[in-house]
């Protein structure tokens, strides 16, 4: 008889709760302009876990940074590469 494990939201929901605690630099900057409906009227989610079965016994969830669910598009963040983008919207986009 196969063995299978389900999901545990209980420890899924206690990470959502401490990333959403600690945001980076990068997903603060962005939450400020997403959150209230201001980009088109979209909802996005911040911290949302996506759930899937990554094989007959093994189930997985990885954490979006942002996700609008009338769309169904995930975004997640390098922070670095956020910095690096936020310096160059700031300068002018120069070299």
């Amino acid at each position: 008889m196969s063995q299978t494990r389900k999901f545990d939201f209980k420890k899924i929901t206690n990470h959502v709760r401490e990333f959403r605690k600690n945001p980076t630099d990068s997903e603060r900057l962005l939450w400020k302009e997403l959150k209230g409906r201001k980009l088109n009227g979209y909802k996005f989610l911040r911290q949302h876990p996506i759930l899937y079965q990554g094989n007959l016994i093994r189930h997985n969830y990885f954490i979006a940074d942002f996700f609008v669910f009338k769309r169904r598009l995930s975004l997640s963040l390098m922070a670095q590469f956020m910095k690096k983008v936020l310096i160059m919207t700031h300068s002018g986009m120069r070299n």
